[in-house]
């Protein structure tokens, strides 16, 4: 199995193990004229299994990434980068209060084409990244 299949199927697992849990909580305390349509024990027996294989799935991943942590980290690092850059005010010039009429100087001193520059610069980066790691969990075997 690939680091990529391995990804997929962690991704499967959570959602069935939220699923078994749901009716765990659901069909635990019914009303005793309703009937059931779960065995809870049967419910929890699969939750339990289904997250013994996460814990085995989960580990394979991070056996195997363990030699790129340092990219997975920068990638991350650079999109709260990017994100922050996007939401940075970059307003100069007057500009009226419209509840005082007060008149308002703002300068900044990263200006919006240095941010957009910067922008780029950080998602090319980005991409380089994320295409690296796609490749690597592509063709790394667990």
């Amino acid at each position: 199995m690939t680091i990529k299949q391995a990804i997929k199927r962690r991704k499967k697992l959570v959602r069935q193990i939220e699923k078994e849990g749901e009716k765990i909580f659901h069909y635990n305390t019914p009303d005793t004229r309703v009937v059931k349509k779960y065995s809870t024990k049967e419910c929890l027996e699969r939750y339990i299994q289904l997250s013994e294989e996460l814990v085995q799935v989960k580990t394979a991943i991070h056996k195997a990434t363990v030699n790129i942590i340092e990219i997975k980290v920068k990638l991350a690092t650079l999109k709260d980068l990017v994100y922050n850059l996007e939401n940075l005010g970059c307003i100069s010039g007057e500009w009226t209060d419209e509840r005082t009429k007060e008149k308002i100087n703002y300068y900044s001193e990263i200006t919006k084409e240095e941010k957009l520059s910067m922008i780029s610069k950080y998602e090319t980066e980005i991409e380089k990244l994320e295409e690296f790691l796609e490749e690597f969990y592509r063709s790394t075997n667990i």
